[in-house]
């Protein structure tokens, strides 16, 4: 099972609106990098906690 984040889950961990929203768009461009275009929308404000991790350097 994939565990995804959104800002609200940042936000709960302690960062500000701003940083999370943030670390959801580099999220995002990362994952259009490695192939998967569907995060090409502006809808989406998910994206998988092991990108989350990769970003941050910490671990859920």
């Amino acid at each position: 099972m994939i565990t995804t984040v959104t800002k609200d889950d940042l936000v709960a961990l302690g960062f500000s609106e701003g940083t999370s929203r943030q670390i959801i768009r580099k999220g995002k461009l990362v994952l259009i990098e490695r192939g998967f275009p569907i995060y090409n929308n502006k809808r989406i404000g998910t994206i998988p906690a092991t990108i989350v991790e990769e970003l941050l350097n910490i671990k859920f």
